[in-house]
């Protein structure tokens, strides 16, 4: 089953193609210039009433469909079904429904694939952290001058390394240093 961007795809390149091939024909053609404008003119006014034809048939269409809901003409039942402006008509609303689906799908998939990315990053910047946060804390355990408490520690790491936000969580890891220092 062909998806409306297919056809969508496969009409454009069929439209391209027939405007190529039309324009060589008329420059192969060698016809004055006030013969193309009434050409042109013509094809505009062609396909406007062509536009219109379509829009009067789904309108007798939509007032069909209304008396055949209506059980006025019951025996014309099978005709209009398998008329070609009702499945046209139909297909319209199953491609719309189906691009309404697929732009909320989309959305979703989006938001969840940019709070995974978010998560994803913010996780390695406080990882590669938590790798520099562990190197000062091993000076710090060389020199123990360098910082009085370990909050004062804590502090100063958060204000060297933005993405951390919480000192508890870096106090966390020096209990978890020390411990794994002494066994």
């Amino acid at each position: 089953m062909s998806t409306f961007s297919d056809e969508m795809e496969y009409y454009e390149k069929y439209q391209a193609d027939k405007i190529k091939l039309h324009k060589e024909s008329l420059l192969s053609s060698n016809i004055p210039y006030n013969n193309l404008l009434n050409y042109a003119a013509e094809a505009v006014a062609a396909a406007e009433i062509l536009n219109e034809t379509v829009q009067y048939l789904e309108a007798e269409n939509a007032n069909l469909k209304t008396a055949l809901a209506s059980n006025q003409f019951p025996q014309y039942q099978e005709v209009i079904t398998k008329n070609t402006v009702a499945a046209f008509q139909l297909n319209a609303t199953e491609v719309a429904t189906e691009l309404n689906a697929h732009q909320k799908n989309k959305s979703t998939q989006n938001g969840k694939k940019g709070g995974e990315t978010k998560r994803q990053n913010d996780s390695e910047k406080k990882q590669a952290a938590k790798i520099l946060v562990k190197e000062y804390w091993d000076k710090w355990q060389a020199k123990k001058e360098l910082y009085k408490t370990q909050i004062e520690f804590a502090l100063d790491m958060l204000e060297k390394h933005p993405v951390l936000t919480n000192p508890d969580t870096i106090q966390n890891w020096c209990r978890e240093w020390k411990k794994n220092q002494n066994t």
